[in-house]
């Protein structure tokens, strides 16, 4: 024999004062439950809107609810929570206003949860980046981790350093960054010797990379020096400018306890040579390892 197939419509009752609700996803709050917004962002003044649709146990139709958030712009994962009444929760949007996101710059999840002191996350409605291109929305998007898809790029400039001294400087913490090609000058002195500059990338303490250019450079001579994924020059005293080879694809991940480092220096440097300023071009992510400790 054939199963039953019974059809209930949004109005009728199948147990006393439980109402069912056609959605993909059924998400009935108790009064309990509410929404945790956890966000890493690195963009200042940005404003963050959560919107819902949500139909309360006593009401007829659906009320619109709007929440705006102002998080930091340190990187370091936070969390708002938004209690939600007795009632069936139909969507949510979330979106980025106020200032210009880029992808990478603003990673946002939204967790079901129950319980306002030390709760228990019963579920994950959202998690991605929202920007200036758009939000997120449930139903609709897949969620997606913070080291996923395509980062953001742009440029870190290091200051020149001392005279007779290199660059070296470490990643942010909680953020991944792709080190797509670094760009600096050498200025010798009179001083006579050969000095031939390298790039080294460390990951707490430990070097992961070493990337020797293709030129060396005599006293009294100006150089510019690039370092880029995968091309490279053969060694050529004589030339104006030198090339170094980095690895494709090197993803660099900070946390509170890894630390990652670059440095550019100079077999041969003497006191009287001078870098210019380094310039780094990175495609970023955020890296909220923390993000699963939330209180």
């Amino acid at each position: 024999m054939a199963p039953t197939e019974r059809v209930f419509p949004g109005s009728s009752t199948a147990l006393p004062g439980v109402r069912l609700f056609p959605a993909p996803i059924q998400w009935l709050f108790t009064g309990e439950d509410g929404l945790r917004v956890l966000v890493a962002n690195v963009v200042a003044g940005l404003t963050l809107r959560v919107a819902a649709r949500f139909l309360n146990d006593d009401a007829s139709s659906p009320q619109v609810l709007e929440y705006d958030l102002r998080p930091l712009s340190s990187g370091i994962m936070e969390f708002h929570n938004i209690p939600l009444p007795r009632g069936v929760l139909l969507n949510v949007v979330i979106l980025a206003l106020g200032q210009v996101a880029i992808r990478g710059e603003c990673f946002v999840r939204v967790d079901v949860i129950r319980g306002r002191g030390a709760m228990g996350t019963f579920g994950t409605m959202l998690s991605g980046y929202v920007g200036t291109w758009g939000g997120l929305a449930w139903p609709g998007n897949p969620l997606q981790s913070s080291i996923e898809g395509p980062g953001w790029h742009h440029t870190i400039i290091n200051a020149a350093p001392a005279v007779g001294v290199g660059h070296g400087f470490n990643m942010a913490t909680r953020s991944a960054r792709r080190i797509l090609s670094a760009r600096t000058t050498l200025t010798t002195s009179a001083v006579a010797g050969a000095r031939r500059p390298y790039l080294t990338m460390f990951v707490n303490g430990s070097v992961v990379h070493l990337s020797m250019t293709g030129t060396s450079q005599d006293a009294g001579v100006t150089k510019g020096y690039t370092w880029a994924e995968g091309v490279g020059w053969g060694l050529d005293a004589a030339a104006l400018a030198g090339m170094g080879v980095l690895p494709v694809g090197t993803r660099l991940d900070s946390s509170d306890t890894d630390v990652a480092q670059i440095a550019v220096t100079a077999d041969g440097l003497l006191a009287g040579d001078q870098f210019g300023a380094l310039n780094v071009y990175v495609e970023e992510w955020r890296n909220p390892i923390d993000i699963l400790a939330a209180p």
